[in-house]
């Protein structure tokens, strides 16, 4: 869908001044609860700042895009945090009062994303402080408090990521297939698009199964007289098409530290996490998608016996409860937090208990807390790299090799870029011209553990896009 964000970014910088700000507001919301867009939003957002002219409306969605999701674009070439930034500064004088306030935010999110940018972050908010304009004399004064306060714990819990918006149809959509008429005819179309029209039929289908007593379609098995359901132990294409999608999530949230982890019909579940090795801090926000409210909630993580010892997960202190019952839409959240004694090998297991129309339920994922979480990312040089690199693989200390199978590489043009991403996301400083194969990836990074402390871990990626498969190499100065 990166088409929309093409098509509104263009409409707001050519008619914003036609359009009230529930538009800018929509699209906002459009790319909060939709992963897949929000590393090229980020792209169109800066784009859109650099250019000569930037209306006020995509002002405030660019400054808002970077604020949240920044961070994604920072290894990309002309992205660095410094470059994004100068962009906004550039913007922001001959912006409006609500733009200013905006961009202030997102100045202040910048201190909490890129700790490297924080002197010049607080120059401009410095520069604020002194404003007519009491509500951008306001923030300044805050955001700038807030950044300078002895204690860090503040300002990442101030300023963390806004949680996904749930989803919900359109009023005007709602109204409009309100008064479509239903017919047998084939030809008719009804508006909305192809996801409405697959979901009438889907109903339409679903309704003359209930009337010749047969299953469903959707539920039909390969052998052609066999069903499956939920209780039978097999899941629907619906079901299985959600794990699928559950499972891109999980993968995802392994590189970055916010985003959703499940989304299924009654509730959404999403992640937002922060990391200072050997320590963090994961927040779980639960959501309300269906139309009835929950009650009974419970929220645990549980640590497998072979990680119980080397991964220590508690719920943070200072929170309230939870909340007795959830209503439609409704949100609750609850921190965790996370302390690597030793490393390990299996991820921990996020229990979700509710009660809904007197039904019991209960979810388990996978929680996405890996070892990859607490390391950071240092900067060697090439000929450093190597010869550490030799002298790892001389000495066997500890090195793991695994060979995947990306048959996407051969299709996709954007893959390796991709793949530079998930390296960096997993915590390595990307070495760029260190590798004489310029598709190859190598990065440096410090792992940190409570018993272990320090070392250092070499990474190595050799992508083959002619056989479809990666070669992945890790080498490190602790054996485990």
């Amino acid at each position: 869908y990166s088409w929309y964000v093409d098509v509104m970014m263009r409409l707001v910088s050519l008619a914003g001044d036609h359009m009230g700000d529930e538009v800018w507001h929509r699209i906002v919301q459009v790319i909060l609860g939709n992963e897949e867009l929000q590393l090229y939003a980020c792209k169109i957002a800066l784009q859109t700042l650099k250019a000569p002219v930037c209306h006020e409306s995509a002002l405030k969605v660019s400054a808002y895009v970077l604020g949240e999701f920044g961070h994604l674009i920072a290894n990309a070439p002309d992205c660095a945090p410094i470059d994004q930034l100068k962009a906004l500064q550039s913007k922001m004088a001959s912006g409006s009062q609500s733009a200013r306030a905006v961009a202030l935010t997102t100045v202040g999110k910048f201190i909490n994303l890129f700790p490297e940018i924080k002197t010049l972050c607080l120059r401009v908010l410095d520069r604020y402080r002194g404003a007519l304009d009491a509500e951008l004399q306001q923030r300044a004064c805050e955001y700038y408090a807030l950044a300078t306060l002895e204690s860090e714990d503040l300002m990442p819990t101030v300023f963390e990521e806004m949680p996904p918006f749930p989803e919900r149809r359109s009023a005007l959509m709602s109204r409009l297939l309100k008064r479509e008429a239903d017919t047998e005819d084939q030809r008719t179309w009804v508006f909305g698009g192809r996801e409405i029209n697959r979901e009438r039929k889907l109903q339409k289908a679903g309704k003359t199964a209930e009337d010749s007593e047969e299953p469903p379609v959707t539920q039909l098995l390969e052998a052609p007289e066999q069903t499956r359901s939920v209780t039978d132990g097999g899941q629907t294409p619906e079901e299985l098409a959600r794990v699928a999608k559950s499972k891109r999530h999980y993968a995802r949230l392994l590189w970055e530290n916010d985003g959703i982890l499940y989304d299924g019909d009654e509730i959404q579940v999403g992640l937002v996490a922060q990391y200072k090795p050997p320590a963090g801090r994961v927040g779980v926000f639960l959501g309300n998608k269906s139309t009835a409210p929950i009650y009974d909630i419970s929220i645990h993580v549980v640590c497998e016996e072979s990680s119980e010892k080397q991964l220590v997960v508690q719920q943070a202190s200072g929170q309230g409860p939870l909340p007795d019952s959830l209503m439609p839409l409704g949100q609750a959240r609850v921190f965790f937090d996370v302390k690597c004694v030793d490393v390990f090998a299996t991820a921990p297991t996020l229990r979700i208990a509710y009660t809904m129309a007197g039904a019991p339920t209960v979810s388990e994922l996978q929680m996405p807390v890996t070892i990859a979480h607490f390391i950071d990312p240092v900067t060697i040089t090439v000929a450093d790299f190597f010869s550490r690199w030799k002298q790892l693989g001389d000495a066997a200390i500890g090195e793991a090799q695994n060979v995947l199978k990306t048959p996407f590489l051969s299709t996709d043009s954007g893959a390796i870029q991709w793949l530079r991403n998930v390296v960096g996301g997993a915590g390595f400083a990307l070495i760029q011209g260190a590798d004489a194969e310029p598709d190859n990836i190598v990065g440096v990074g410090i792992a940190t553990t409570e018993n272990a402390g320090r070392f250092g871990c070499l990474i190595r990626v050799e992508p083959k896009p002619a056989h479809g498969l990666t070669r992945v190499t890790i080498r490190a100065t602790n054996p485990t």
